[in-house]
């Protein structure tokens, strides 16, 4: 029988020809091809939405080598939401190196990560308006109570799977992307002119392909560039919540700017996923 993990691997196959390309082309601005940042998991309670992968994993199998690697992380690469790995959100530096500390080990003041900071505090956010006691009966030093169940449901994925050090260079390889003769079978059946929105347009169907398989609870972009995308839209609003259909569900989907310093509107983004 064909699992929920076998069926997302079947729509990642259309992928492989632009890997190929992409690691043979060897772009300077290619960190090499995400598509999730946890693992596979059916009814997520959230599924974050980012607009692409940053170059985190390539800086990390690269540190010390001369041969440059590209990760590649499809589906069923990972065991457990990214945030969640021990040094991701804080830790302590001694003598020039870096001590990880767990997640939920908000008490440490040093942070490695600002972004995965941020969102630890929203699950935080959103868990206790779901269950307050969840929060009153936790402590910094153990798994929050909120973890087993809920927070052990909460999915990331990202819009456009080419990792990248910036949004800005996404688009340099995109828009070289329209150019190539040999990529456009892979476009085939996308309506619109042939230029890099058509291409959005490729990677946007297989994300929503993948959640009328996964059905989530709520959808979360992170950042306006992944919701305008997302939903087709301009917002220009800080936070906003919309409805997408996607096959025969409907959707409430929740964007937030990334711009300045956002996490002071965590409380404000976790009131939209918990009214």
């Amino acid at each position: 029988m064909e699992t929920l993990l076998d069926k997302c691997k079947k729509i990642e196959e259309d992928y492989s020809i632009i890997i190929d390309y992409l690691e043979e082309k060897r772009y300077r601005e290619y960190r090499g091809f995400q598509t999730f940042n946890s693992a596979i998991i059916p009814n997520p309670e959230i599924l974050f939405i980012g607009i692409n992968s940053g170059p985190g994993a390539y800086n990390e199998v690269n540190r010390g080598k001369c041969d440059i690697i590209y990760p590649n992380k499809l589906a069923g690469s990972l065991e457990m939401l990214d945030w969640y790995k021990p040094g991701n959100a804080r830790g302590y530096s001694i003598a020039k190196r870096w001590i990880p500390v767990d997640w939920y080990r908000r008490d440490v003041k040093k942070v490695n990560n600002i972004f995965v900071r941020n969102m630890i505090n929203l699950l935080y956010e959103t868990a206790g308006r779901l269950s307050p006691d969840w929060i009153m009966k936790s402590d910094s030093s153990t798994l929050p109570l909120w973890y087993n169940g809920w927070g052990e449901k909460i999915m990331f994925m990202n819009l456009y799977p080419i990792a990248t050090e910036s949004a800005k260079d996404l688009y340099v390889i995109l828009n070289r992307m329209v150019k190539e003769n040999h990529l456009v079978s892979c476009w085939e059946g996308i309506d619109g002119r042939m230029d890099n929105w058509k291409i959005r347009r490729f990677f946007i169907h297989h994300v929503n392909q993948t959640i009328r398989l996964l059905k989530p609870k709520c959808i979360v972009c992170l950042g306006m560039s992944a919701y305008n995308d997302f939903m087709v839209k301009s917002e220009k609003r800080q936070l906003v919540k919309e409805e997408k259909t996607i096959g025969d569900t409907t959707y409430s989907v929740i964007g937030f700017s990334r711009k300045g310093a956002w996490g002071a509107r965590v409380k404000d983004i976790s009131r939209l996923i918990v009214p």
